[in-house]
C-alpha cells in the first residue's frame, strides 16, 4: 500500500541541515492511505489480464490487512531512507453470463524501497533532497474461476517480483512555527524493471512538538510492468495521513 516518505519539518529559526547537528537524526512514521485502485492486472493464466476499477470503499470491504511505514536518517547533508507498504485483498467478481461464472481472487502486494541522497538546498525555511535508490515490487495472486453452469472450476496462482531503480526529489517549506509544506516525486523503472513507475505526494505537516508531527496530503502512484504474458499496469491515488516521530 508504499505509503510515503514524509520529509521533516524544521523550525524557522533552525540552522540549515548541513550545520544543524553533528549526530544522526531519525524520522519514523506510520501512515494510512485512502486510495482507489484502477488499471489492468494479471489474474489466472492463460486468461488475459483483467481491467480493475476499485474505489476506496471497495478496497476497504475486501481488505484483509495492511502495513505501511517509512523511516529516514539524516547526518548533516547525508540522507538515508526506507519504506514498506504491504496489503492483502480478497474479492469475488460475478459475471452476468448464462453459465453463472465467478472469479475469486486473493492478492497480496508488497512495495519496499531504500536509497540514499544529499541535501542540495538547506536554509531555515526551505529544504530539498535529491536521492537515488531501488524499489522492490512483489505481487502474488491466487485465483479460482468457477463456471457453475458447465461444472468447471479452475485454480492457479501468479507470483511476480521485480526491482525498479528510482530517482527521488523531496522538498519542504516552512509556513509557520508549526505548519509546513511537504512533497516528493519518484520516477523509476526505465525499462529495467517496469517500463515506468512514478510516485507523487503533496501535503501539510503540523508539528505538535519536537517529537510528534501529523501529516495530511494526497498521493498518486503508478506502475506499468510487463513480463511475458504477465501485465501489471495500475494507478493508485487518494488522501494520505501519517504520524511521524522524530528523535
Amino acid at each position: 500500500a508504499s505509503a510515503a516518505e514524509l520529509p521533516s519539518a524544521k523550525s524557522p529559526t533552525a540552522a540549515p541541515a548541513s550545520t544543524d547537528t553533528d549526530g544522526w537524526q531519525f524520522d519514523v512514521a506510520s501512515y494510512g492511505w485512502i486510495s482507489s485502485f484502477k488499471g489492468t492486472t494479471a489474474t489466472l493464466s492463460p486468461l488475459p489480464a483483467a481491467n480493475v476499477d476499485l474505489s476506496f470503499g471497495d478496497i476497504l470491504s475486501q481488505l484483509d490487512g495492511a502495513v505501511m511505514g517509512v523511516a529516514y536518517a539524516r547526518h548533516n547533508r547525508t540522507v538515508l531512507y526506507g519504506d514498506l507498504m504491504y496489503s492483502h485483498l480478497s474479492l469475488t467478481e460475478d459475471f452476468n453470463t448464462a453459465y453463472s461464472t465467478s472469479l475469486k481472487l486473493s492478492t497480496s502486494s508488497l512495495i519496499a524501497s531504500a536509497g540514499a541522497g544529499y541535501t542540495v538546498l538547506s536554509d531555515p525555511n526551505y529544504e530539498m533532497d535529491l536521492l537515488a535508490g531501488a524499489r522492490l515490487y512483489n505481487v502474488n495472486t491466487d485465483a479460482t474461476l468457477s463456471i457453475a453452469g458447465l461444472g468447471i472450476t479452475k485454480s492457479g496462482d501468479t507470483n511476480e517480483t521485480w526491482v525498479d531503480p528510482m530517482i527521488v526529489t523531496r522538498f519542504s517549506a516552512q509556513l509557520s512555527d508549526s505548519l509546513y509544506l511537504t512533497s516528493w516525486a519518484f520516477a523509476g523503472g526505465f525499462d529495467v524493471g517496469s517500463k515506468f513507475s512514478w510516485d507523487l505526494f503533496a501535503g501539510l505537516g503540523y508539528k505538535f512538538d519536537d517529537t510528534y508531527t501529523m501529516i495530511l496530503g494526497y498521493r498518486g502512484l503508478g506502475v506499468d510492468y510487463e513480463h511475458g504474458d504477465y501485465k501489471y499496469d495500475i494507478v493508485q491515488q487518494g488522501p494520505i495521513a501519517g504520524l511521524k516521530i522524530h528523535f
